[in-house]
């Protein structure tokens, strides 16, 4: 999905800014930033515990719908390895490129989700550090607090757990995959 963003009406020399929900961006942020100086990265960060064995089933019933696997579960373990990256990856990015601080912001999913309104302000106020006046309007707001609503009935049907995907209990899964909460503590468990 992508959207641009523009400042219709606005007398400044604000350009329109292409935004682009791509997670597989999130290992790409060297080379995008390498062809695009400028750019801003908004990196959407989702409690590990869940993510991954959310990826690993999607990927699986991927395999079983265009193959035939001998095993249950085929690359599990480089899919966990893979999603781990998605962590770790632009936080190492950040730090090694200390010029690109200000242009890669971390969004936690979950904040997201419990408040959609202050989710798109950080965007808005991170795509803004180089770019002059870019303000959410009233229709904007009011369609996010309708999104808001939607948001807190929505049910998943995606059904998966640590065990069945991952293989582990939720206690080794978070040792196999510290580095990733080391990164982000707040979703350590004790």
């Amino acid at each position: 999905a992508h959207r641009f963003i523009s400042s219709e009406g606005k007398t400044d020399d604000i350009s329109p800014i292409y935004l682009s929900k791509n997670p597989t961006f999130t290992l790409r942020i060297a080379s995008i930033h390498e062809e695009f100086p400028d750019a801003q990265f908004i990196v959407m960060v989702r409690n590990p515990y869940d993510a991954i064995p959310s990826m690993v089933s999607y990927i699986q019933k991927c395999w079983h719908v265009f193959a035939q696997p001998k095993i249950e579960r085929p690359f599990s373990s480089e899919l966990q390895e893979m999603c781990v990256h998605h962590y770790t990856y632009p936080r190492k990015y950040r730090s090694a490129n200390p010029n690109s601080e200000d242009q890669i912001t971390i969004l936690h999913y979950e904040d997201c989700k419990h408040d959609i309104l202050k989710a798109v302000r950080t965007c808005y106020q991170a795509i803004g550090k180089r770019k002059k006046s870019l303000n959410l309007d009233d229709s904007m707001v009011n369609y996010l607090k309708v999104e808001q609503t939607v948001s807190d009935c929505y049910r998943s049907s995606h059904i998966y757990s640590i065990e069945a995907c991952c293989g582990m209990q939720a206690v080794d899964f978070q040792v196999r995959h510290s580095e990733a909460f080391d990164m982000y503590p707040r979703y350590k468990t004790e």
